[in-house]
């Protein structure tokens, strides 16, 4: 079951740039965009992921299973998904800021993120 929580590759990573993630956090989104790139993370913009709880990301492996993070304001919670993604971990992606684990806005960022990979994208869920 190790394959469920690492990739052979860096994780991708779709940063929300809707209007409340970009303005009204604009400060911490390009802190997250930049430190994501620093480390050669794939780093795609969205427009509204439609979750709104800003900086909003959806971080994607290889297989096309994703985890929708999102409150990834402070530089620990940064560091960790940077750390996470480079490694190809989803399990610790989703250790690294609060997840949307169910309903209408996870499947809608899911689906939305999808749109910018051009590939429709599974839900990876945590299992203990």
């Amino acid at each position: 079951m190790g394959d469920a929580k690492r990739s052979a590759s860096p994780l991708t990573v779709v940063v929300c740039r809707g209007r409340e993630c970009a303005v009204d956090q604009c400060n911490a989104y390009r802190r997250l965009v930049r430190r994501l790139e620093r480390a050669g993370i794939q780093v795609a913009r969205s427009p509204c992921l439609g979750v709104c709880r800003g900086p909003v990301a959806v971080v994607v492996d290889d297989r096309r299973r994703a985890v929708v993070v999102n409150k990834v304001r402070s530089k620990k919670r940064q560091q960790r998904l940077v750390v996470a993604a480079a490694d190809g971990c989803l399990a610790a992606a989703a250790d690294a800021a609060p997840t949307v684990d169910a309903g209408k806005q996870r499947n809608k960022a899911l689906r939305r993120a999808g749109l910018v990979m051009s590939s429709r994208l599974r839900s990876w869920h945590k299992t203990s």
